[in-house]
């Protein structure tokens, strides 16, 4: 059964701060700022973040809404107390457990509504895995730049490639060479991660657990569940200048977002990967502008300068004329 081990505040109106021990026997860590009668906001980091990446997020929306920040497995607090056990914990945790861990510590608060579910990056893959298990939960899913298959996989012809690898496994007298390449491959992708990595995380050791929760949730594919995402909730968030991501993937999860799943799409137009370091405040307030914004029979577009803090609506899809 699943607990909250007793750090922090629990009396009504002020901020919950806790270590959460799942049913699994991991941990988690949130902060809960509870405004009664407030709709609530829940925040689902990048992958090497923590609730401390949204200080000026938790800022703008303090006393406006109702906030839950959380590190998942693997990150922030919740990291620091785990790779004290011995021996260390396996943290190669699939995006479907993730969600779980994120279900447990909401049912936990006993808060019998719904909210909306903001995630960034590797949190926006979990974000849409949550959504998609528990569709009734999330009122309004805003996604920043979210994970949707592994990055090798970002272009179809990379799939149709993969497809005809599976395929030569059926074949006995093939399949020793085939997982030979798997092996070779395997080991090429870590090496290729760790060096992605190694400016953003210098320490090796949480570099290598960062590699871990990659490798984690590599095998969600969220276009196979696009169609369990909850109706008119979908807020897409994407940037001109991610160094990290083909624009052409972004165009293609809008294209593959089913019609009755899409709210909004917001193409930032001198945006980088790390948005939320780079504008807080303009990526704060499109928050607040989206969760205002009522349903309309089609979605809307839009594209923005975060420098000049503007945003103004197309009529064009906001990648349309671009390519990768």
């Amino acid at each position: 059964m699943a607990f909250a081990l007793g750090y922090g505040k629990t009396l009504k109106g002020m901020i919950k701060k806790s270590f959460f021990k799942t049913s699994q026997n991991r941990l988690a860590y949130f902060e809960f700022d509870h405004k009664s009668n407030a709709e609530t906001l829940v925040f689902l980091n990048g992958l090497s973040d923590s609730i401390e990446s949204w200080s000026e997020i938790k800022s703008y929306f303090k006393g406006k809404y109702s906030t839950l920040f959380i590190d998942l497995i693997g990150q922030g607090q919740a990291l620091e107390e785990e790779i004290k056990r011995t021996p260390p914990p396996n943290f190669v945790i699939s995006a479907a457990e993730q969600a779980e861990v994120l279900k447990e510590v909401w049912l936990s608060l006993q808060i019998k509504s719904g909210f909306h579910l903001v995630g960034f990056s590797y949190g926006g893959g979990i974000a849409i895995r949550f959504a998609t298990l528990y569709p009734e939960l999330v009122h309004q899913l805003i996604l920043f730049l979210p994970y949707t298959i592994r990055l090798d996989l970002a272009f179809p012809i990379q799939r149709a490639w993969a497809d005809q690898i599976g395929l030569l496994k059926n074949f006995n007298f093939l399949r020793p060479h085939i997982n030979i390449i798997g092996s070779s491959y395997q080991k090429m992708m870590r090496d290729y991660m760790n060096f992605r990595f190694s400016k953003q995380i210098p320490d090796h050791h949480r570099r290598q657990i960062s590699m871990d929760l990659t490798e984690g949730i590599m095998p969600f594919n969220a276009f196979d569940v696009f169609d369990s995402l909850p109706d008119k909730a979908v807020h897409l968030v994407t940037v001109e200048h991610d160094t990290l991501v083909p624009k052409s993937l972004y165009r293609e999860i809008w294209s593959r977002l089913p019609e009755s799943k899409k709210r909004s799409w917001l193409s930032i137009q001198d945006g980088e990967h790390l948005i939320f370091e780079q504008a807080p405040m303009y990526c704060a307030q499109w928050i607040e502008t989206v969760l205002s914004m009522k349903a309309t029979k089609h979605p809307r577009l839009f594209v923005g300068h975060s420098y000049r803090m503007e945003t103004k609506e197309v009529t064009e899809t906001p990648h349309s004329s671009h390519s990768a």
